[in-house]
């Protein structure tokens, strides 16, 4: 067996020494906007390159107030929306300059603990997927002292930055591919009640339809977005009531399970005897084996207001926080009888 040689990391004195600099000298390099000649600085990146050296950015940061570590945190890593949504975000706020970290919360586990913990890493700014999280999550993020952008729930309060997709324009949108394509009694399948996201476009999804004289014959809460969930209320909705043609589902992952369940027990054939529609148009809908009509959520324009409003935190002076609806986007794919 090989054996793993130690790792030894390269000091600012052995790169002071090989420079033929003072350790002060190789500080002021790697500073920006600090004084250093071009030839001392020439001699230090020189040193650095040649040793492999890079700076303790955990260490610099001591002495400035701020570190440019974002912690993004999230719970439900069983919905494929939120991976999504943290690729987007982790990419620009790469492209930005910022470190994010990653906060999971184990939502059968202590809900605040990870949160304290990335604290102690004096992180910039809170990025809290709080659709994902229990409401002692949330709390504790908002009492940390530490700048807050929300990600898809509006919170009462003064102090917190809240980006989300309009909801309502999302279920009207849903609402209206349907009816215009002549489907007649139409369900919606939400994840929590309690949460905003979906009450929202349920409430979206229903008014659309009053405005166009049709009523909602079937509305599910499911207590999650998760796929399982979407399975089941496939199977006691549908039971109830065989002639429903039009499923509206607040989450993509409970449309990949309403489909399946449809196509597993049911024998009905979709778009042909019952359309599915989503919400989020995560990578998987596109997949042909669902081929998902679906909602977009904007993720790369929220991951672009995320950033702007952490520049903005990182400014000395009075702030006023803000809150942003962002419009959603009909993506029409195979799930959907068109007509």
């Amino acid at each position: 067996m090989a054996r793993v040689k130690n790792v030894i990391r390269v000091t600012v004195g052995d790169v002071a020494k090989l420079a033929g600099v003072s350790r002060s000298a190789v500080s002021r390099t790697f500073t920006p906007g600090a004084p250093v000649s071009a030839g001392t600085r020439e001699r230090v990146l020189s040193a650095a390159k040649e040793l492999g050296y890079r700076p303790n950015a955990l260490a610099r940061s001591l002495t400035q107030s701020h570190t440019n570590i974002v912690a993004i945190v999230m719970g439900e890593f069983d919905n494929p929306f939120q991976p999504w949504m943290f690729d987007a975000l982790t990419r620009h706020l790469h492209r930005g300059g910022k470190m994010p970290m990653l906060v999971t919360v184990d939502l059968a586990g202590d809900p605040v603990e990870p949160i304290y913990r990335a604290l102690d890493f004096r992180v910039d700014v809170l990025v809290v997927a709080a659709g994902s999280l229990p409401d002692e999550s949330v709390a504790a993020c908002i009492e940390s002292g530490v700048p807050v952008i929300m990600l898809g729930r509006s919170v009462e309060t003064d102090i917190v930055d809240v980006v989300l997709s309009d909801n309502h324009m999302a279920g009207a949108q849903a609402a209206t591919i349907l009816i215009n394509s002549g489907h007649k009694s139409l369900a919606y399948v939400g994840g929590s009640e309690g949460r905003l996201a979906s009450k929202e476009r349920g409430e979206g999804f229903v008014l659309a339809l009053d405005n166009m004289g049709v009523g909602l014959t079937q509305k599910v809460f499911c207590g999650s977005y998760s796929y399982q969930a979407g399975y089941e209320a496939a199977l006691s909705m549908l039971a109830l009531d065989k002639k429903i043609d039009g499923i509206f589902c607040a989450s993509d992952s409970l449309a990949f399970g309403v489909m399946d369940a449809v196509r597993d027990h049911l024998g009905l054939k979709i778009p042909h005897d019952l359309s599915v529609i989503g919400m989020d148009d995560v990578p998987m809908s596109s997949w042909p084996g669902y081929g998902l009509t679906t909602i977009r959520q904007p993720v790369n324009k929220i991951a672009e207001f995320v950033l702007e409003r952490i520049d903005y935190w990182s400014v000395p002076g009075e702030k006023q926080p803000v809150l942003q609806r962002i419009p959603t986007e009909l993506i029409v794919r195979n799930s959907v009888r068109l007509g």
